[in-house]
């Protein structure tokens, strides 16, 4: 059974319990008493802060969840904690052991921030709360990566269920994380591995989530300090055996907290991110102004919306359209397909086979390494296909396109176009408008069109065909053949054992040898 709206807390109570009572003789004590305890010394965690009610001036009295410092102005939480209630309401108590004591700051909450993939209930149940001050407390650090299963604490301040048992002073207890598999096997489609891990003892119990301490930091002990692993969500019972607390799966979203609060690597183009996706599959828009969006890893699929548009798309196979304005697209690894949409775009295809469509605009395209497929679109475009086998297509408009390395197939389009094949046997081809074609190195095959076209084979043993129009073509280095087609032509051979035919048309043919020339 899945209580989604179950607030949560650490089942720090069931200490509670025995030491006022005392296990009922022949009872079995361990259920109550494991991992229970008042955290000693007081500030042996310095990152565990309370979420209360600004308008209640007993903190102990006015807390509602928990949660633990990120950095000297940010707290992280869970989200649920903030859905209901406004910014003005909330005060954040850090530094302080006994709620109902002095000491520590209290200090205002200015802003709340929503992981953008929280559904509304238990999927990315996080959030940050934004300071009025910076604090001087040492946060907690936040993972790389996932942490293995073993041994875990919780904190809190969580209501034990009885009114008289609410502690005053922080409480820790020590559940094991456990393994995704048992979380499945336990609560099923109710476990969402990309973004919750559970903790508890499934043999005896006694050490997990009770009512009241939602938002509580799960962290693991590591040489170089905490690390937190979990913020307390929600679960069955408290602490039963067999039923493990939930909490949301902090790796899943710390680069989305370093993004916010400017602590972390993450950077598009030396930008900080306002979207950030997470390592999964992320489905994400940007807004109708000038966005920074990172998808990081998964199959990401972006809309940079309206505005003027950085986005990185990270690694996996990704759907990324810029919309209206000027927008920079980076696709970086993985298979890609990028649309600048209207505007004046730039994309960047980088590693993996890309798809780079430039649509409305002056584009610039750069499909890097990979056998990617560039089309700029209307507008004057300028196209590099980079390392692998590409094919570039101008469509209409002035454009320029560049194969680099590889075997490269150019196509020019409406327009005059200028076409460099590059390193490597290419395939160019000008179609409609004067264009200017040159081969580069490697065994080239050069098409005109119907217009008039300058056609420049370079080193290699290049065939080039000037088509319709009056052409001039240049076979230079290597053993070419050079065929005007109708037209008024002019062959020129250059070193090499060369062939030239005319076509219709007056044409001249100016080859070392006389008879390799069929005017």
């Amino acid at each position: 059974m899945r209580c989604s709206r179950l607030v949560l807390a650490v089942s720090l109570t069931v200490a509670f319990s025995a030491v006022a009572a005392g296990p009922a003789a022949g009872e079995d004590p361990a259920p109550r008493l494991v991992g229970a305890t008042e955290v000693d010394p007081p500030g042996k965690y310095p990152f565990a802060v309370a979420l209360v009610d600004r308008h209640l001036a007993d903190a102990w009295r006015g807390r509602f969840c928990d949660g633990a410092l990120v950095a000297d102005r940010f707290v992280l939480t869970a989200a649920r904690c903030l859905e209901d209630r406004r910014v003005g309401e909330v005060d954040v108590v850090v530094g302080r052991h006994d709620l109902s004591a002095g000491g520590g700051r209290r200090v205002h909450a200015v802003a709340f921030h929503f992981h953008p993939l929280h559904d509304g209930a238990d999927l990315y149940d996080a959030a940050l709360v934004e300071l009025e001050a910076a604090v001087p407390f040492r946060p907690v650090t936040l993972p790389s990566v996932d942490a293995s299963a073993g041994p875990a604490v919780v904190v809190g301040w969580g209501d034990t269920l009885e009114p008289d048992r609410l502690p005053r002073a922080l409480q820790q207890a020590g559940p094991d994380l456990l393994p995704d598999a048992d979380c499945v096997r336990i609560y099923g489609a109710g476990f969402s591995a990309a973004s919750m891990v559970c903790a508890g003892d499934l043999r005896q119990g006694g050490v997990g989530a009770c009512a009241g301490d939602r938002g509580a930091p799960l962290f693991v002990e590591r040489p170089t300090g905490r690390v937190q692993v979990g913020i307390a969500g929600w679960g069955v019972g408290c602490g039963l055996p067999g039923f493990p607390a939930l909490y949301t799966r902090v790796a899943a979203v710390a680069p989305w907290v370093q993004s916010v609060t400017r602590t972390g690597p993450f950077a598009c183009a030396g930008r900080a991110p306002t979207h950030l996706g997470t390592q999964g599959a992320d489905v994400l828009t940007g807004s109708p102004g000038d966005d920074v969006i990172m998808g990081l890893g998964g199959s990401d699929v972006i809309d940079g919306g309206g505005g003027n548009d950085l986005i990185c798309a990270g690694s996996g196979d990704d759907r990324v359209t810029g919309g209206e304005g000027d927008d920079v697209i980076h696709g970086e690894g993985g298979d890609d397909t990028l649309r600048g949409g209207p505007g004046n775009d730039t994309l960047y295809g980088g590693g993996g086979d890309d798809r780079l469509e430039g649509e409305g605009g002056g584009d610039r395209l750069d499909g890097g390494e990979g056998n990617d497929l560039l089309s700029g679109g209307p507008g004057r475009d300028r196209l590099y296909g980079g390392p692998g086998r590409d094919v570039l297509a101008g469509n209409g408009g002035r454009d320029f396109l560049a194969g680099g390395g590889g075997a490269d197939h150019l196509i020019g389009g409406p327009g005059l176009d200028l076409l460099y094949g590059g390193p490597g046997p290419d395939r160019l081809l000008g179609r409609s408008g004067a264009d200017r074609l040159f081969g580069g190195s490697g065994e080239d095959l050069l098409f005109g069109g119907p217009q008039d076209d300058l056609l420049r084979g370079g080193p290699g043993a290049d065939v080039l065909s000037g088509g319709l129009g009056d052409d001039i073509l240049h076979g230079e280095g290597g053993d070419d053949t050079l065929r005007g087609g109708p037209g008024d032509d002019v062959l020129v051979g250059g070193d090499g054992f060369d062939r030239g035919s005319g076509g219709p048309g007056r044409d001249a043919c100016l080859l070392e040898s006389a008879g390799a020339c069929e005017i």
